[in-house]
């Protein structure tokens, strides 16, 4: 299951479980959770706009000389590879700003998805259940947190708090 903005993407069939039931509730806690992309407003970040909670340090993160634009949508730059670029949306943007653009991201992305999935569970209760069912079984198939890299060890140890593991956290 997947979105990119607009539109929530589901597969046709799962046969993840051995039974209907289980993999009607898997596929409900999978289509909610991208829904609420939507509806709990994953997609409506504005880089133009000044943050309103932290001190912005979107002026810090400048890699690259930023000039500003009336349409950013058009806005291109040429990278350190020399090739030009097109900013497509203001969240690519506002990441492409990180020395480590995939490291933001996976953070960010743990992070969005641990907060919608406490709005659907307080705002849904109704899925509470099979939410539960759906992290306790991705838990059991994550991999060791030992077994990893420290950097991926630590975002391991971040996406196990998102499902809800707060118990026998072990970290290199």
């Amino acid at each position: 299951p997947s979105t990119e903005g607009s539109t929530v993407f589901l597969p046709s069939t799962i046969d993840r479980y051995k039974n209907k039931e289980e993999n009607f509730g898997w596929y409900k806690v999978v289509s909610t959770h991208q829904v609420s992309h939507l509806e709990f407003g994953s997609f409506q970040f504005d880089f133009g706009k000044p943050s309103e909670i932290f001190e912005d340090a979107r002026p810090h993160l400048d890699r690259i000389n930023t000039i500003e634009l009336e349409n950013p949508e058009s806005y291109t730059d040429t990278n350190s590879t020399g090739l030009e670029k097109a900013w497509v949306t203001d969240m690519q943007r506002f990441f492409d700003k990180f020395p480590d653009r995939t490291l933001a991201l996976d953070i960010f992305t743990v992070l969005e998805d641990g907060r919608l999935d406490v709005h659907v569970k307080t705002e849904y209760p109704g899925i509470k259940q099979a939410y539960r069912v759906v992290q306790n079984d991705t838990l059991n198939e994550r991999p060791e947190i030992k077994s990893l890299p420290m950097r991926e060890a630590v975002l391991e140890f971040i996406v196990r708090l998102s499902l809800e593991q707060h118990n026998h956290l072990e970290i290199p």
